[in-house]
């Protein structure tokens, strides 16, 4: 949605009826709430904040005083071939303007910058001369402009470029969050031809980055963190996001020995380079307190169980868990070891959720649930309050074994041992406080209510267990996501 001109006077006279605090609440409401939102029914957010500019005297003050408002603008930069000189690469003159008015107008607050090649010039940046990207003017003040964007998201053929001309200049770009994609992260070239690749020491300049994210890249078992030019403490690093890329044991642990302060770390792991975690010693991490692990593929030969990741790991500060993979179902002992692990490197867990995979179909009353009875969670996870587990399809919880089929799986969670006890009046102890069951299937509703009816006889108290769509947990996933982003000003 942008603002059309016919509104115009509209818009003028709500200044005079409203508080611009007020006005400002309503603008920023009407904005998209992920940056890089596609959808072209909602606002443009390089658009609409520069059309209120010009609505009227009053609502230029609005939007020049939220800061808010310009911390969500993306403004995306397009190298092209020019036809005068093919070869000096320079970028469309409007959006040079567009970058020249806000540093005149709005320099203290950087947007989300986004800079990317055209396809037909990825192919021959390698061609490029570095006097050709130095004498474009357009490059020569984006070079300048840089070094004080907080928010970039660059493409790899040039990210190496731009990092050579900024420690030539000794600036430093003080950018705290960086969004990188599509790359072979090494030190010895790309070994996949035209795949971009990123140097070690690229990422070296980034002193004071505080989130990142590294998207469809395949990060190779050499400890990038580990190298000589990265700072063996990257103490700024509270947030890290490495999205569909393929990863090790060992570069996780690195991440982990490098970023002391990381707090939030999103995972979602395309293929695991398999490694041996016995010759890694002992690590406890006292600052992470959010994870999320998604596996993909995870049906394929490559099963890497998720035990590996906790092995040698402790996090005592870790609260939130949550565990998700593509697969129809996990193998029942890799999930009994990921379980057990998992909660032993972390026992501090308050809120878990098991994706699907881990509830999988099988015998109507046992249900594969032998990964779960032969881990009470509760027994691990003291603390755990809140546990959310996803429904794969299949499990219907329904017809003349349904209390059979829920008492197999409540009683993994409320017994005191393996076995089924009797404790009487007592009833069976367990810290959880909530229980959450997401499914697709719009018509299970019907399993909040048998779970909580047979909750209450296993547990001897009303507990509180709710039903979700699994549409809305992946949306709610995704605003939670780029909330701890920070992306959402």
């Amino acid at each position: 949605m942008s603002i059309p001109t016919h509104n115009r006077p509209h818009l003028g006279r709500a200044v005079s009826d409203l508080p611009y605090d007020v006005l400002r609440e309503i603008f920023l409401h009407c904005l998209p709430q992920y940056p890089l939102n596609v959808d072209v029914r909602q606002p443009n957010m390089q658009v609409a904040p520069m059309l209120l500019c010009h609505v009227c005297s009053s609502w230029r003050f609005v939007a020049l005083s939220s800061p808010q408002l310009w911390a969500r603008l993306s403004c995306r930069l397009t190298l092209f071939e020019d036809n005068d000189n093919e070869e000096i690469p320079r970028f469309l003159k409007t959006q040079i303007e567009f970058l020249q008015w806000w540093k005149q107008n709005q320099g203290a607050i950087s947007p989300f910058l986004s800079i990317e090649l055209e396809s037909t010039y990825c192919n021959s940046i390698y061609l490029k001369t570095e006097e050709c990207l130095i004498a474009s003017d357009s490059m020569n003040f984006l070079l300048a402009w840089i070094a004080s964007a907080q928010y970039l998201d660059i493409d790899p053929f040039l990210w190496e470029e731009f990092d050579r001309i900024l420690h030539q200049d000794d600036t430093y770009p003080s950018m705290v969050h960086t969004l990188i994609r599509r790359m072979y992260w090494t030190d010895e070239g790309s070994p996949v031809p035209n795949v971009p690749y990123l140097k070690y020491s690229c990422i070296s300049s980034l002193s004071k980055l505080r989130r990142l994210c590294i998207t469809e890249a395949i990060l190779p078992g050499s400890m990038l963190f580990h190298n000589a030019t990265i700072p063996t403490q990257w103490t700024t690093l509270t947030h890290i996001s490495l999205y569909k890329v393929d990863i090790s044991h060992k570069f996780w642990f690195a991440i982990l020995r490098a970023t002391p302060n990381l707090q939030w770390a999103y995972l979602e792991i395309e293929y695991v380079v398999t490694d041996t975690p016995s010759d890694i010693a002992k690590y406890v991490h006292h600052h992470l307190n959010t994870l999320f692990i998604v596996f993909h593929y995870l049906h394929s030969p490559h099963i890497f169980p998720l035990c590996k990741f906790f092995s040698g790991l402790e996090l005592p500060a870790l609260r939130k868990l949550s565990i998700s993979s593509d697969a129809d179902s996990w193998n029942d002992d890799t999930s009994t070891l990921d379980l057990v692990a998992a909660s032993q490197s972390a026992q501090g867990v308050e809120t878990l959720f098991l994706g699907k995979g881990f509830l999988c179909a099988g015998d109507p009353v046992q249900m594969n649930l032998k990964a779960l009875i032969h881990a009470p969670l509760w027994v691990y996870l003291p603390r755990l309050s809140h546990l959310q587990v996803q429904i794969t399809p299949g499990i219907t919880f329904r017809g003349p074994t349904a209390n059979d089929q829920m008492d197999v799986f409540l009683r993994n969670f409320l017994t005191p041992d393996q076995h089924w006890v009797d404790l009487g009046s007592e009833g069976y102890t367990t810290p959880i406080r909530k229980l959450t069951f997401i499914t697709d299937d719009a018509q299970l509703d019907s399993v909040v209510e048998l779970a909580a009816s047979r909750f209450q006889e296993l547990a001897k108290r009303t507990p509180d267990i709710e039903f979700q769509l699994a549409s809305e947990l992946e949306t709610q996933a995704a605003s939670d996501a780029w909330k701890a982003w920070g992306a959402i000003a």
